[in-house]
């Protein structure tokens, strides 16, 4: 089996993604203060209106809603106004990647580029900005997505009477959804490993147990 399972599982890698996306959603929404939509239409600008955006923010900010934008992402022409987030977790040792991973953040990397070259141009032409946040299955932020990151806590708004004090606090904050986004993103590798041992257990029909006594054996369900 190996680790193929951690980005051929099906419906255990878009788990693991969606559980990643949520943190991202919610990370967004504690620092800008603003309207953020999830698995929005339309955004893209390439004029299908077919791609969901992962994590969409608007940059009214702490300005409050800016009406006609979602009437106007309807047409799947894009909006002014939107920065959209493309969320992605990628294997390294996937084969496509095996090449570009014998680099540190080689994986991440390489599939920030081919999103920004498939995405990027049309959500510019419609005004908005593109941010592709590539996570590699281990846990590494490529840099695309670690200027964001950075970009999010500079902009929340936290307590302390001194720059120190307000550092500490977006430092506190960092860490939380760090840990936050860890656990989603192991967890969805744990599911991804259980879920392909249990196809390649079915596969295999009839199950072998050794009793304790190690007497004979036992070709039962298991059950």
């Amino acid at each position: 089996m190996g680790l193929s399972c951690l980005h051929t599982s099906g419906a255990a890698v878009i788990a693991r993604h969606d559980s990643v996306n949520r943190q991202v959603v919610q990370l967004a929404k504690r620092c800008t203060q603003g309207v953020v939509h999830t698995e929005m239409l339309g955004c893209f600008g390439d004029g299908s209106g077919q791609k969901r955006g992962d994590c969409v923010i608007e940059s009214a900010g702490r300005s409050g809603f800016r009406g006609g934008v979602v009437a106007g992402v309807r047409q799947g022409l894009g909006q002014a106004g939107l920065e959209v987030c493309d969320i992605a977790v990628s294997a390294p040792h996937a084969a496509s990647y095996v090449q570009a991973a014998q680099q540190p953040l080689g994986t991440a990397t390489a599939r920030e580029g081919s999103k920004e070259s498939k995405h990027g141009e049309h959500v510019r032409q419609g005004g908005g900005v593109f941010t592709p946040l590539v996570w590699e299955s281990f846990g590494a932020l490529g840099s695309v997505g670690v200027e964001w990151w950075r970009r999010m806590l500079e902009g929340a708004e936290v307590q302390g009477d001194t720059s120190e004090e307000r550092g500490r606090a977006r430092g506190q904050l960092s860490l939380e959804f760090q840990r936050r986004v860890s656990c989603a993103l192991q967890r969805g590798n744990a599911r991804a490993i259980i879920s392909r041992s249990r196809q390649a257990r079915d596969r295999m029909g009839h199950r072998v147990y050794m009793p304790p006594d190690h007497s004979e054996l036992d070709f039962g369900s298991g059950q």
